[in-house]
């Protein structure tokens, strides 16, 4: 008898979530366009919540035509459908593709500690019933806050455990999951997988398999326009009035040139990026590739090159003239992706946020996938 009347309790309390009548709290949720205002009782939620008693108090409540405003921007309306449903009524009801981490933060802002404690708990015990990589992602904004802090660990091993298997050495994720649990520690990177380019090409200087094992200087640029000696049919004339151009400067602020030396110590790398973009490239007639004023000029008629910084970052090579053994052009055309689509096609989601330390960590590791693009 004592159970029917309770259960009957229950239900009564639940059905005054449908009937708005006698409603005295409107709560605005979400943030444009997805806004969905929600009408409450304010003795209901401030029986069930800390924050709503503390917001509805005297010192803290605003109303607007009797009612009391609350405005909840972080929150979405699916979300916060669950958590004022389970107010009410005591119970869950959520949708496979709702995200637990979303409803827990938004439980913790609401100061809904039971909430809070028992999806927790679910999550820490059940692997399945995350959404990878959006659980990551929304946690690595809350990675600072101490709430949040065991299930951050959790999403991080989970992530390397099942995204990254396979595709990283297990040395490697190792040094990753430990710098994500303590940021102040060095990576120690003892195994990291040659950087051999997934490009096909055929080269006389460097093939696929032994870009890595450099044993001697290359030197080289990237130019993300083209390279041009006579006009096209149809363009104005060089500003010289002749067919051919002569020293024409061309602007882009993404090429770059490098080299790479080859030491006791191991390959020693240089990356000079354009610093005066309005001469990155120049064409000439009598000339092979140059970029900026002298940075890196080849001579078309010899074997021999010119190197002095002016237009670039800085020198990529110690001495202003030099002699060829061997030198050649080539394009490739890039149809794969880029770094951050790399990573949106490992979790086959779309990416908006990831934490900044690990771009930082896995720029190293694929800088060749970013950076040697086009060289020559």
């Amino acid at each position: 008898m004592d159970y029917e009347l309770t259960q009957n309790l229950s239900n009564d309390i639940s059905n005054l979530r449908k009937d708005t009548s006698n409603c005295d709290v409107k709560i605005r949720v979400g943030k444009e366009p997805n806004i969905k205002e929600f009408k409450a009782h304010s003795l209901i939620l401030s029986s069930r919540s800390i924050y709503f008693k503390k917001a509805f108090s005297a010192q803290w409540a605003r109303k607007e035509d009797g009612f009391f405003i609350s405005n909840q921007p972080n929150i979405s309306p699916t979300v916060f459908e669950i958590l004022i449903n389970h107010i009410y009524s005591g119970t869950f009801s959520i949708e496979n593709n709702e995200s637990l981490v979303d409803v827990i933060i938004a439980s913790d802002e609401l100061e809904l500690l039971e909430i809070y404690q028992q999806l927790e708990k679910h999550l820490l015990e059940n692997e399945s019933d995350w959404k990878f990589p959006k659980d990551f992602i929304t946690l690595c904004q809350f990675r600072h806050d101490d709430h949040f802090s065991n299930l951050y660990q959790v999403a991080i091993d989970l992530v390397f455990s099942t995204q990254f298997n396979g595709i990283l050495p297990k040395d490697l994720v190792d040094d990753v999951l430990q710098y994500f649990s303590d940021p102040n520690s060095k990576p120690l990177l003892k195994n990291l997988p040659l950087r051999v380019t997934v490009y096909p090409f055929d080269s006389k200087i460097i093939n696929a398999k032994d870009a890595a094992l450099i044993s001697r200087e290359i030197i080289g640029g990237y130019n993300p326009l083209e390279w041009r000696s006579i006009k096209l049919n149809g363009e104005d004339m060089p500003s010289n009035n002749s067919e051919f151009y002569n020293n024409h400067k061309c602007k882009t602020s993404d090429s770059f040139i490098f080299s790479l030396f080859s030491s006791t110590n191991g390959v020693i790398p240089t990356l000079s990026r354009v610093s005066s973009k309005k001469e990155a490239i120049i064409w000439c007639k009598d000339k092979g590739p140059c970029f900026g004023l002298q940075d890196l000029w080849i001579q078309s008629s010899s074997r021999s090159g010119r190197s002095k910084q002016k237009s670039y970052e800085k020198t990529i090579i110690n001495k202003e003239t030099f002699e060829i053994e061997e030198y050649e052009v080539y394009q490739i055309i890039d149809t794969r992706f880029s770094y951050y689509e790399f990573i949106k096609r490992i979790f086959n989601e779309e990416i908006l946020y990831l934490n900044d330390r690990f771009f930082k960590l896995f720029e190293n590791v694929y800088t060749t996938y970013i950076e040697n693009r086009y060289v020559w």
